[in-house]
């Protein structure tokens, strides 16, 4: 995710010096950007380097990990809980999968929001958002407007507001679309993984 800036005094003396502050620490001692694509440091001065925009990718790496196994084992845990209650109550009850293997279907998934999840939303929050969308789409149509203000000065304030506002709107369903889709994508990856590694197979 992107973080707003340090505020500076203009002193380029005074901003190397705080340089690292509000970045991840990687290692111990490696400031690192919060996103890889990001053009500065938290300072809003400082250009990354090529290993610590490389290192904005290992930084989440753990918790990533944590969170997708922690999360996944409740869940997978939570609905064989469930299964096996209601095979219990009705013996009759078949499920059409084999049942799947909580430990390891959670440490696929802590490994998958580790690395796939990781690029993926590096890649979206980094370079689609901000610079297709923002720099490419919408900085153009927004100059066309201006463009179209000057020569034409008589028209209603109303309708340039209206105009904008409708830009908004698109942007934001744009980006919506775009997170979506991704959301999705990591859906059809996942679960293509655990078909993969015979994690989720059919029974027969």
């Amino acid at each position: 995710m992107w973080r707003t800036a340090k505020t500076l005094d203009g002193d380029e003396t005074n901003a190397k010096k705080v340089s690292d502050i509000g970045d991840p620490i990687l290692f111990g001692h490696l400031p690192v950007p919060t996103n890889a694509f990001q053009p500065r440091m938290a300072d809003g001065v400082t250009l990354p380097t090529l290993h610590q925009r490389l290192g904005s990718f290992l930084a989440p790496v753990s918790p990533l990990f944590c969170a997708g196994t922690i999360a996944s084992s409740v869940g997978y845990g939570t609905a064989a809980i469930l299964v096996a209650v209601r095979s219990r109550l009705r013996p009759s009850f078949q499920t059409e999968t084999i049942p799947v293997n909580v430990l390891h279907a959670s440490m696929y998934t802590g490994c998958f929001m580790a690395v796939v999840s990781n690029i993926r939303y590096q890649f979206l929050q980094g370079v689609v958002e901000p610079i297709v969308i923002d720099r490419w789409v919408f900085s153009g149509i927004g100059s066309s407007i201006t463009d179209d203000n000057e020569k034409n000065e008589i028209e209603p304030a109303r309708d340039v507001f209206g105009r904008r506002q409708s830009l908004v709107v698109v942007r934001s369903f744009m980006i919506f679309a775009v997170r979506w889709m991704n959301g999705l994508l990591g859906s059809v990856l996942a679960i293509s993984g655990m078909r993969l590694l015979g994690l989720q197979r059919m029974k027969g």
